[in-house]
């Protein structure tokens, strides 16, 4: 058994490397062990300065924070810009229009993300379903849309605390000599050696000494962060620690930078990344100027055509720096004794959403984590531990990486193999998920080994909608399953955003429409398909769904051009939740039958069902125009409507669905519940009233018990009671009335409370699991003293719906 790393009374440490990974990693050691430590930082004199322009993700302005750097004065002083997201051209199809972002997402007032629904996050699914981009539900995207400069960046982050989430773009030459003078003033010595050697531990196998070239003493050790870039002194070239690629998954392993002059009157807010023929090309403004690079695959692409590409797309001459080259991958130790690596020592894939940053400053917060959380003593279990996290961390990388290019581009070589590749099995796990339903919070979190993770939830969906990978439809079985309330607060969510950003409608159905218009049907239907739907339709009568379902099937197999069988079928693959292959059943059948209406309300029908409401919204006004006293419609859009907060809109459809039928009683029944749930008690109230004059002798229990719950609300009680036992006078058994008069009878003292007990036994014999009316005469007989019957009623109700007897209890609190 190995004895744990000891790091307690440790006084020297050394950090070699002197680029941003090795100066925060010895300020983080300043932080950790204090001023009684001896922090060094080596600088190898001949280390290559290459003046890339790099970008950071959320944890750079954490890591700031934590390391007590102010971020204006680090902006100032390094030219660095504010980092809102990334902006990616090209990465779906390759079109002019092809573009979208991933926006920094945490720590956002007003998130889309927010609240959580059955472990979904309800407004993502709708936005997804709809088309709408993710981005446009992004309080950072409001600053990119406006134009805003780096100073009313800064003045919006001060007046608006946690509103805005954002990092940082910068040059890291400039970085790492702020860096350094910060080091300086904190006592941490930055020297320029060069190192040949290390003394070796023959035991524990630790290094004890670095040995330089220009001989002279050693430099001693306890504890030693290798920091040392691509050369990988330690832990690659000493330890020889073996190495895990990513060639198989990532195919770029070339870069070629170089600078240019700002496009934009002010550095934008986002890194761009643009999509190329054998790779990408990124843009990262500072303050002076734009540090960009074409990464692209060796295999694919020559430096020389790299360099003629990059010319050829922006239109003048660059003068490129040293072409870097690379294999995708990591180390898979980077902890080893008294050893750990950060940064490119430790690992390296493409420069794709700044993971070589972002890896880096994870690492170093994890480690300096760790060795807090140890008291400095440190058991090989913890170092074991942060190993295996640091595997899953990369793993993490690689496979959001390959999502990007998990895309409908195939116009080049290039792009047509990377969609060819084998996907890791994490990776396709996850995609086989989300073709199903949309991300959640759990699917990533295997990633995580319990710590942050790099790339939340948020981002694959965001990257997953923007390349095409995670379709509308994955959002379709989550949307509707969305009871009533969450979905008007979708459908309002949905709407806002288009009246606040300027989000088009989806345009989904005009293709649809187009060729339906131009449709020709071929010939007269065949006979024996008609009778199959005709048995099918009987089937559907007497509850037979699946020999309908074969019937239909049956018919549409004989004549696909019957247009009754399509339509049938795609009634029952929605009844069944089948929605992909409903939808194109039902697609079908209006081509078929472009001027029926019945084709074209199924189809509404099934796009309000799975959340795409403004897709619905289109179908359910051709349907209507088809037939405009089609009553059903005129309701399914007043719904949509008002779940889209249109009330203007929906009670329109329910004045014109009354003038059709005004002396119907159902018609005016639907109109008031549709009322109700739109918060128009008094108009639900007489709509109500005008349903039960015109049931005549014949009335209905429900409109007294909905008359007298509206009445209710607004402190009629009388008359609510009144109603209630009109309700019961009708339908004795309708449990829920004699549940509400009875809390009438005991909390507005309108009757005797016996009455009360009387009606709540009543609702218990004809609904035994009724949760309300155990709780109601298990409070009355509280009242009353009597302890026993009281808990065992309480207790019931919270055994048959904790949920709901919580909230009766929080409801009785309250009085």
């Amino acid at each position: 058994m190995q004895p744990p790393l000891d790091l307690s009374k440790a006084r020297r440490i050394v950090v070699l490397g002197a680029g941003t990974a090795g100066l925060f990693a010895a300020l983080e050691m300043r932080r950790i062990f204090g001023p009684s430590a001896d922090i060094t930082v080596i600088e190898s004199p001949n280390a290559p300065i290459v003046g890339v322009g790099e970008g950071g993700i959320l944890n750079l302005p954490q890591t700031l924070r934590r390391l007590n750097i102010d971020e204006r004065d680090f902006a100032e002083k390094t030219g660095a810009v504010i980092k809102l997201g990334f902006a990616y051209l090209g990465w779906k199809n390759g079109q002019s229009d092809d573009i979208f972002f991933h926006m920094f997402h945490e720590g956002r007032t007003g998130a889309p993300q927010a609240p959580i629904y059955a472990g979904f996050a309800p407004n993502w699914s709708g936005m997804l379903a709809n088309k709408v981009p993710l981005h446009y539900a992004m309080t950072n995207y409001e600053l990119i849309e406006a134009g805003r400069s780096q100073e009313d960046v800064w003045r919006a982050l001060a007046e608006n605390p946690g509103k805005y989430s954002y990092s940082f773009h910068f040059a890291a030459e400039r970085v790492a000599e702020y860096l350094r003078s910060i080091a300086i003033k904190r006592g941490i010595r930055c020297l320029k050696r060069e190192v040949v050697d290390f003394k070796i531990d023959s035991f524990s196998g630790h290094v004890r000494a670095l040995k330089f070239a220009d001989a002279g003493d050693l430099e001693e050790v306890d504890f030693l962060i290798d920091a040392s870039g691509f050369a990988r002194l330690v832990i690659g070239k000493l330890y020889k620690t073996p190495w895990r690629s990513f060639r198989d998954h990532l195919l770029l392993d070339r870069a070629i930078p170089f600078h240019m002059p700002h496009q934009t009157p002010h550095p934008a807010l986002a890194t761009r990344a643009l999509a190329m023929r054998a790779g990408w090309m990124w843009q990262i403004p500072v303050r002076e100027r734009i540090g960009a690079g074409y990464v692209y695959s060796s295999r694919h692409l020559t430096d020389d055509d790299a360099l003629r590409e990059i010319e050829t797309t922006l239109g003048f001459p660059i003068e490129p720096m040293r072409t870097l080259r690379f294999e995708p991958g990591h180390f898979e130790v980077i902890w080893r004794g008294n050893v750990l690596a950060v940064g490119l020592a430790s690992g390296f894939v493409e420069p794709l959403e700044a993971t070589s940053i972002g890896v880096m400053l994870d690492q170093i917060w994890s480690f300096g984590f760790d060795i807090e959380n140890c008291g400095k003593i440190v058991p090989q279990t913890t170092i074991d531990l942060f190993n295996a996290r640091s595997v899953s961390t990369w793993s993490q990388i690689r496979d959001f990486l390959i999502l990007h290019y998990d895309s409908q581009r195939r116009d080049t070589v290039f792009w047509r193999d990377i969609a060819n590749l084998t996907r890791p099995t994490e990776y396709s796990a996850l995609m086989t998920t989300w073709g199903l339903r949309t991300p959640r919070p759990g699917d990533v979190a295997s990633y995580s080994f319990s710590h942050s993770l790099i790339f939340d939830w948020p981002s694959w969906l965001m990257v997953g909608q923007g390349v095409g990978a995670i379709a509308p439809s994955s959002a379709a079985t989550e949307l509707a399953i969305l009871p009533s309330s969450v979905r008007h607060d979708v459908g309002r969510f949905l709407n806002s955003l288009h009246s606040s950003h300027r989000v088009p409608p989806t345009s989904d159905l005009d293709e649809l429409k187009e060729a339906a218009v131009h449709s020709e049907l071929v010939g007269g239907a065949n006979r024996e398909a008609e009778h199959k739907v005709n048995i099918g339709v009987q089937q559907l009568s007497q509850g037979q769904l699946t020999a309908a379902m074969n019937s239909f099937n049956q018919a549409a197999q004989i004549d696909p051009y019957l247009w009754q069988a399509q339509l049938n079928l795609g009634r029952l693959l929605r009844i069944n939740r089948s929605y992909n292959e409903a939808e194109a059943k039902l697609r079908t059948a209006v081509k078929l039958r472009p001027k029926n209406e019945a084709p074209w309300r199924e189809l509404a029908i099934l796009l309000h069902e799975t959340g795409r409401l403004f897709d619905a919204k289109a179908a359910f006004q051709e349907a209507i125009s088809l037939d405009p006293s089609a009553i059903a419609m005129r309701f399914g859009l007043a719904l949509l409507l008002q779940e889209l907060g249109d009330q203007p809109g929906w009670t329109e459809q329910l004045r014109l669905a009354t003038e059709i039928a005004p002396k119907s009683a159902e018609v005016w029944r639907r109109a008031a519940e549709l009322q109700a749930s739109g918060g128009e008690v008094e108009s639900a109230i007489s709509a109500f009233c005008r349903a039960v004059d015109l049931a005549g002798e014949y009335p209905v229990s429900t409109d007294f018990y909905n008359i007298a719950r509206l009445r209710f609300t607004q402190g009629r009680f009388r008359e609510a009671k009144s109603n209630y036992e009109s309700a019961i006078h009708i339908s004795p058994n309708l449990a829920e009335a004699r549940v509400h008069l009875g809390n009438l009878l005991v909390n507005q003292k309108l009757g005797l409370e016996s009455e009360a007990e009387m009606h709540y036994l009543a609702a218990l014999a004809v609904k035994p699991d009724l949760v309300e009316a155990h709780y109601a005469i298990g409070l009355l007989y509280r009242r009353w003293g009597d302890v026993a019957p009281s808990k065992a009623y309480i207790e019931a109700a919270f055994h048959l719906d904790p949920q709901l007897a919580k909230s009766l209890e929080a409801a009785e609190s309250k009085k």
